[in-house]
């Protein structure tokens, strides 16, 4: 079960690399959802780094704070966007 979860893990990450370096040669500003792909695709792949290396299953506690820390940092990515967006009503 352990080589299946990782093979897909890898795959996933791998086509998601391609895309950003796809997306690299578009030369366009990236926006707030690319900016959430590149932290989950960095995420991922510390995941990949951390608890995979000792195995998914021994290792879930840190997995567990790896995604709880990647969820924050989407949250204040979103409320910073929605706050600059947001113009006081007067």
């Amino acid at each position: 079960m352990r080589r299946c979860y990782l093979g897909a893990e890898l795959a996933a990450v791998g086509v998601a690399i391609g895309c950003v370096v796809l997306y690299g040669w578009s030369r366009e500003w990236p926006e707030l959802r690319h900016r959430v792909v590149f932290f989950v695709i960095t995420a991922e792949c510390a995941t990949l780094i951390g608890p995979w290396r000792v195995g998914p299953f021994t290792r879930w506690d840190l997995a567990q704070v790896m995604y709880t820390a990647l969820y924050a940092v989407l949250i204040v990515l979103h409320g910073g966007y929605l706050w600059k967006r947001t113009s006081p009503s007067g």
